[in-house]
This record gives C-alpha cells, structure tokens and sequence, in this order.
C-alpha cells in the first residue's frame, strides 16, 4: 500500500532508488559502529549480483507495476515466490524439498489464481501489470536460492546494505534514462510512505530474511509473502476505497491456509508416506 502512495506522486523507479537510497544512509553507521568487515571474494560478487537481480529488477517492475494493478493484486501475486524457489532449489540447485510442502505451495498459488482471475477480465493494463509483477517474481525467487546458498557467512546488515546500495544505484541510472523528464510531487502521504518503506520495510525487515535465510529453506521463508495478500487487501480496500471481490477474499484465505503445512512439513512424513505407499503395494 506503501508502494502504491508514493507512486501516485513520484515516478516508480525514482521511487524504489529513493527507498533504498535512505536505508542505506542508515545502515552505514550502524555497520561502522559495529565493526562489521566487508565480504570478499565470492561472497562479495554474490552480493553484488544479488543486488540487480533481487533489489534493482523486481522492484523497479514491482514499483512501476503498482501504476497500473492494486497493492492487494501485487501482494497475491508475489505469493508465487515460495513456489518459484522451491521448484529452482528442486530442479536446478540440488535441495530437495518434500513432496508434501510442494503441494502446500501448489495450493497456494491456487488460491492466488482465484484472485488473478478477476484482474485479467478487467483491462489490458492490468493484465500488462499482472505479468510484470510475475517476473519480478521470478527473479526474486531464484535469487532468494542463490543468496542461500552464497551468504551463510555473511552478516545480514552487511548484505543488506551491498545489496541495497547496488541496488538504489542501478536503479537511479534506469531513473536518470527513463524518467528524466518526469516531476515528482512530495507531499506528506508520500513522504510518510517513503520513510516507512525506507526504515520499517527495509533497514529492518532486510536483515531479518537474510538473518531467517540462514536458519531455514528459501522456499519457506518465501511464505512470509503470504501474510501479505490479506494484510494488503484489507489495507486497500479501508484506506484507499480498493474493490474488494469474493475471489480475492476466498484465494488470500486459501493461500494462508497453506502456510501452514509448508512451516511444519518434514521430510520424515513423505518418508512415511512413502512407506505406507510401498507396503501396501507390496
């Protein structure tokens, strides 16, 4: 809902550069003060890469789409993501995940078509920004594994402020290109939504997925992406007069009814499962 306020008087990009901009001005200090020690090598490029493909691409589609879907539709959409990175950690990365959480997130993003298919039968635009918001997804997913797999030994604040600082100047070039001609238009719902994406969406929240990135699956943390899509949609159908549809009600319920299973699935049960299967074909 953020997003969606302070694009309607900054241009988008400008907007996702300004974010991370200012979190990095707060995260600089911290860093000194305690001492942190810049990564190298492997770690170091890891990060950087991570801070196009999961900073700079997703938002600037993510910021540019909320111009043309509602923050609610964005927020059910990025649902996808769990599903994304646990099918890339499948197939691609080489981390197994159970059979069970699969169908978990399969259901999720059940729940997420529902919501998707009013949007699409509304306008082209929305469809156009449906699709953005997919790819924005995609990146971040397969970039979640990769950061994984990267940044064990890195501490969050430090990747948090590489990968937004890259990412804020990555995306001020793409705003100096694309949006030059473009004014902005600062008033205090804007400013307001700016400093609460800078400081409470970013400078905490970051460090705190990189921090819970150590500790458990990609796919899993991705579900926090879940407790978005009612949180979003109540906002914008209170504050922001957003229409607010039966699918969307019944999918965001279904896709946080899923989270459950993916939180508390171990591998042990489809091992059981397994075996129950195998006897009784025996």
């Amino acid at each position: 809902m953020a997003i969606r306020i302070l694009v309607e008087q900054v241009p988008p990009i400008r907007s996702a550069a300004l974010r991370f901009a200012i979190a990095v001005m707060v995260l600089v200090p911290i860093l000194i003060a305690r001492r942190v020690k810049l990564p190298r090598g492997r770690a170091l490029v890891a990060n950087l890469v991570l801070s196009a493909t999961m900073i700079a691409v997703p938002y600037a589609l993510i910021f540019w789409a909320e111009t043309q879907v509602s923050s609610g539709m964005t927020a059910v959409l990025f649902a996808a993501m769990p599903l994304v990175a646990g099918l890339y950690a499948n197939y691609m990365d080489g981390r197994q995940m159970p059979y069970s959480a699969m169908l978990a997130l399969m259901l999720g993003v059940g729940g997420m078509l529902l919501v998707l298919s009013s949007a699409f039968s509304t306008s082209l635009d929305q469809a156009v920004g449906a699709i953005v918001v997919l790819a924005a997804v995609v990146s971040a997913g397969v970039s979640s594994v990769y950061a994984k797999r990267e940044l064990e030994a890195v501490n969050p604040l430090m990747s948090t402020c590489l990968q937004l600082g890259g990412g804020a100047a990555l995306l001020s070039l793409m705003s100096a290109i694309l949006e030059r001609d473009q004014p902005s238009h600062w008033n205090i719902p804007a400013v307001t939504a700016l400093m609460f994406l800078s400081l409470g969406a970013s400078v905490f929240a970051f460090p705190l997925y990189f921090w819970l990135l150590k500790e458990m699956e990609a796919y899993q943390i991705g579900t926090i992406q879940w407790f978005e899509p009612l949180v979003a949609v109540a906002e914008g159908a209170i504050l922001l007069h957003e229409p607010l549809s039966w699918r969307m009600s019944l999918g965001g319920a279904i896709i946080l009814a899923s989270v459950f299973r993916v939180m508390t699935v171990r591998e042990q049960d489809d091992a059981i499962v397994t075996i129950k299967i195998t006897g009784q074909t025996d």
